[in-house]
């Protein structure tokens, strides 16, 4: 059975220096084959939580453009997506990694990592000392991503969002965040403010809602670090 994309956009960007200019597809949800998810283990690495497989052959964007030295047209199709996990109860995490598989065009110049608490089924107050940003993950389009010092989480329900920077003018067209074919939890989440792609999403909604039925599921992820 084929998948076609559901969404796509095309658009295009001059540079400021010269008369070159780069032309692009950012995609809101596309198909593709199905990829492996990354495995890195690193000396004391523990893996915590693990949703990094069933990958259905979806994936969904999640990027900030780096519009240096553009004129700024794409900013429109900045987007986001997240998904859940839960701490249990009695323990503290000090996560310092977090693997994810992806697909995309070019590749991002860096990626961002935010972690935040649960509120009523959606990211709420970001937690303390879990934002970073302009990290360095090894591979691509499936990222290791070392989170510099790591974030301590005690029990509870979080949030973690993955966003690549990707730079139009270095070729990089998108970073997708593979999604699979089972829920844990509450399913992932997606917002694009400025709704490029007329989703309707410009908070955050289950992805189902923004992208259809085919899209019910979650992100593949894994966090890493040490039980405390």
């Amino acid at each position: 059975m084929s998948r076609s994309p559901l969404l796509a956009a095309t658009a295009a960007i001059a540079l400021v220096a010269g008369s070159a200019s780069v032309t692009a597809q950012p995609m809101g949800a596309f198909t593709g084959l199905k990829v492996n998810p990354v495995v890195r283990d690193f000396p004391g690495m523990t893996v915590l939580y693990n949703q990094n497989r069933d990958g259905d052959g979806y994936s969904v964007n999640s990027q900030i453009y780096d519009l240096t030295y553009t004129s700024g047209v794409y900013t429109v199709y900045n987007d986001q997506a997240a998904d859940d996990f839960v701490v249990p109860q009695g323990r503290t995490w000090k996560v310092t990694e977090i693997d994810v598989t992806g697909s995309g065009s070019g590749t991002p110049a860096s990626e961002n990592v935010y972690f935040y608490w649960n509120d009523q089924g959606r990211p709420g107050k970001p937690v303390k000392g879990g934002s970073f940003t302009n990290l360095n993950g090894s591979g691509d389009p499936d990222f290791a991503i070392r989170l510099r010092k790591g974030v301590r989480l005690r029990a509870g329900h979080y949030w973690v969002s993955v966003q690549a920077n990707c730079a139009p003018f270095l070729g990089c067209s998108e970073w997708d965040w593979a999604t699979t074919a089972t829920i844990a939890n509450h399913e992932a989440i997606w917002e694009q403010p400025d709704n490029a792609y007329n989703t309707g999403c410009r908070s955050w909604h289950v992805l189902e809602h923004c992208f259809g039925s085919a899209y019910a599921g979650d992100f593949m992820f894994a966090l890493k670090g040490r039980r405390g």
